[in-house]
């Protein structure tokens, strides 16, 4: 237990101690040099201490022994950090070049880790690239943020970085760019965490689907179809259950959007999609069985959905979302047809409706967390999953139901069991939820503080998770507020 991981800690102990040696020899371009090889299998050594409070475990004794060996290394390494930072900054005045050393954390990889510079620094940007850092963005206070975003929406098909570095330090800049950094870095690395689990099939189905893409009408042609009209986009969160019975009333007077995990769950309201979509690359056909999705309007893909997927309904549409896979896609299709959500079918079902230019947007059965332990409404294929939260709130166990051979909708670890996050309440609070939806969550709040400006957003899930930047009400007084005229979708 652990043994591989005390390996790797006792080779970088020894690697450090070396530069310790070095800098008490007063040899400057040795303890350089190692330095550079410690910080980049540092920055992979960190995961240790994640690895070691995630794994629900108990020891045996030699796990425990194992664990005593490693402790006493990192108390040694605490040791050497403080040798090595007092040197760092002795010599931080000396040039640029030493100025990037004693501002760069002992643990950073130059790959793939990022550095914001928030003023102009020809010298220090120049020494950054003589120290092999690859990503480097420019950013300064009086340009706007949106900017620096659409800059790193850019990035996002490639391996997240773990760390990010502001420079120069400045309070107020830091409180500022910070949390709006790692948001987008957060999703990124949900992102890649799932590309990792799934970039073999997204490849699979992308090439297999290319002749269907290539003559399948996009979400193009959908852009405006509902102008000025409302929509209601239904998920299947546990608390669908507290206002479905009144989405029948309000059929001819909002345009339905709606994952196709939901779609079972309105067979007994007699509820039917306008548009029914679609996110996922496995066979989905599980979830929405005896479900006469053909009745659906239309029915919305990916490009890397499974085939069979673009042989459910004579009236399909597809989009890209933004892999790696889809730009090889968009490329043979000769036209961006993005959808740019934010990962869960839920956030591509809300830009559709942008895509429909629809002046409202409610969201119903958008729990982003577990009420009461449940996941999804009852009546969904998981509806008997359950998430069980430790007493202390510091850890939690997901039991799925409803599983098929071929795939699951959670292949990361991290989101059956782990450290929960927690989110505002719709009602107040805080509320227990998954890495992931933790994400989608912060995707939702940027989307609300973004196209809130233009369209009216509602969130009626009345349950779950409080999303800033949208009204919070039940859904039959939004109802009464927008949806009061029948309109024709035809």
């Amino acid at each position: 237990m652990f043994s591989d991981e005390l390996v790797a800690l006792q080779r970088y102990v020894a690697e450090y101690e070396a530069v310790g040696r070095a800098i008490d020899g007063g040899d400057e371009p040795e303890a350089w040099r190692r330095l550079a090889d410690c910080r980049r299998t540092r920055s992979s050594l960190e995961e240790i201490d994640r690895v070691i409070s995630e794994r629900k475990i108990t020891p045996t004794p030699e796990g425990l022994l194992t664990l005593r060996q490693m402790m006493a290394h990192k108390r040694l390494i605490t040791t050497l950090d403080e040798k090595v930072t007092a040197w760092l900054k002795h010599n931080a005045s000396r040039s640029s070049d030493h100025l990037v050393q004693a501002t760069l954390p002992l643990g950073w990889d130059a790959e793939l880790d990022l550095v914001v510079v928030c003023k102009p620094a020809t010298d220090f940007v120049a020494a950054l690239q003589r120290a092999q850092q690859k990503r480097v963005l420019s950013w300064l206070p009086e340009q706007s943020t949106d900017e620096l975003l659409k800059t790193l929406d850019g990035l996002s098909a490639e391996p997240p970085p773990r760390r990010l570095l502001i420079y120069p330090p400045d309070a107020k800049i830091e409180a500022a760019l910070r949390p709006i950094i790692e948001e987008i870095v957060g999703a990124w690395q949900a992102s890649h965490r799932t590309f990792l689990a799934k970039g073999e099939l997204w490849r699979k189905n992308t090439e297999e689907n290319l002749a269907t893409i290539l003559r399948t009408p996009t979400v193009n042609s959908l852009a405006g179809r509902f102008s000025g009209r409302p929509a209601i986009v239904v998920s299947p969160g546990p608390s669908l259950s507290k206002n479905i019975e009144q989405l029948k009333p309000l059929q001819d007077r909002a345009v339905f959007i709606t994952s196709v995990q939901a779609l079972i769950s309105l067979t007994p309201v007699d509820v039917i999609a306008d548009f029914a979509v679609l996110s996922e690359s496995i066979d989905m056909r599980y979830t929405f069985a005896g479900y006469p999705i053909e009745k659906c309007g239309s029915l919305v893909v990916p490009f890397n959905a499974h085939p069979s997927s673009y042989r459910l309904h004579p009236r399909t549409y597809c989009y890209a979302a933004n892999n790696q896979f889809d730009k090889w896609a968009l490329a043979q299709r000769g036209e961006d047809c993005r959808l740019p959500g934010g990962g869960s079918v839920s956030t591509f079902a809300f830009m559709l409706a942008l895509k429909l230019d629809c002046s409202a947007i409610i969201l119903v059965g958008q729990d982003l967390s577990f009420p009461d332990g449940k996941m999804y409404i009852d009546s969904n294929v998981h509806g008997k999953s359950k998430m069980a939260l430790s007493g202390d709130g510091q850890s939690f166990d997901v039991a799925m139901s409803g599983l098929t051979a071929e795939g699951s909708l959670y292949d990361d670890e991290r989101n059956l069991h782990g450290k929960p996050a927690w989110l505002p309440g719709y009602y107040g609070g805080k509320v227990a939820t998954s890495p992931d939806f933790e994400v989608f969550h912060r995707w939702f709040v940027r989307a609300a503080a973004h196209y809130g400006k233009d369209h009216r957003l509602y969130n009626c899930t009345e349950g779950g998770a409080f999303i800033a930047g949208m009204q919070h009400l039940p859904l039959g007084e939004v109802g009464a507020r927008e949806l009061t005229e029948p309109f024709s979708k035809q």
